[in-house]
């Protein structure tokens, strides 16, 4: 695995984990719209 493809496999990681943290914190639909974007 290059430095390149794990940087984005973390990166993806950090927003699905900030996805589920702003469901969880019931966000706006603007909030989620923007991490699903």
């Amino acid at each position: 695995m290059t430095a390149n493809s794990s940087s984005s496999a973390l990166a993806q990681a950090y927003r699905i984990n900030a996805l589920r943290t702003a469901q969880r914190a019931h966000a706006p639909a603007d909030v989620v719209e923007v991490l699903t974007a």
